[in-house]
């Protein structure tokens, strides 16, 4: 396998099963690039795969590849916290109102509030519309239970991502990280 790096910290532009990287079609400044052959290490598959998390060591003779562990942890991370807004942005479902609510966080500032509005101005119920627009009547207990079944489902948001979190401090290896996922 052949790889194309930059020379300076071994950031890997491009990866070849032959010798056929144009240095000038990968790297911006060719003359701070080279390419090297890799005879010892991931199988080009498994580089080409994640060229992004692969880097030269550049202290080796010959050189070999390493894994970036820390940015392949890292992007986890950042997989987690957009499963969770995804989650949040995708309604759930209102014991209180027997239909699928919005639940993000701007959400529940919206039912908080309507019901400061209502409880100021008596008005004992009003219409809201639901995750899938369509209206539902709802009184202030209602919205009450509504706004608490919310911040349930939010906290409940929270300790998953938090139960990942450490799983993903835990994990000692790609194949590790690999197995966390959002419980479904």
């Amino acid at each position: 396998m052949f790889v194309a790096y930059r020379k300076d910290n071994g950031f890997i532009y491009a990866v070849s099963d032959n010798n056929d990287i144009d240095l000038s079609k990968v790297a911006a400044d060719p003359s701070v690039a080279d390419i090297v052959e890799i005879t010892d290490g991931p199988d080009y598959e498994t580089v080409k795969q994640d060229i992004k998390y692969w880097e030269v060591n550049l202290t080796e003779d010959p050189p070999k590849l390493r894994f970036k562990l820390g940015a392949y942890r890292q992007a986890k991370m950042e997989w987690i916290k957009q499963k969770m807004y995804e989650v949040a942005h995708s309604g759930m479902m209102s014991q209180t109102l027997g239909v699928e609510v919005d639940c993000a966080r701007e959400d529940l500032d919206n039912f908080r509030n309507l019901l400061q509005y209502m409880e100021s101005n008596n008005i004992e119920s009003t219409q809201i519309r639901t995750f899938t627009d369509d209206f539902v009547e709802c009184t202030q207990d209602q919205l009450r239970s509504l706004i608490d079944e919310i911040i349930q489902f939010g906290l409940q948001l929270y300790q998953i991502k938090w139960q990942l979190e450490n799983q993903l401090e835990q994990a000692r290896g790609k194949d590790e990280i690999d197995a966390i996922e959002w419980p479904s």
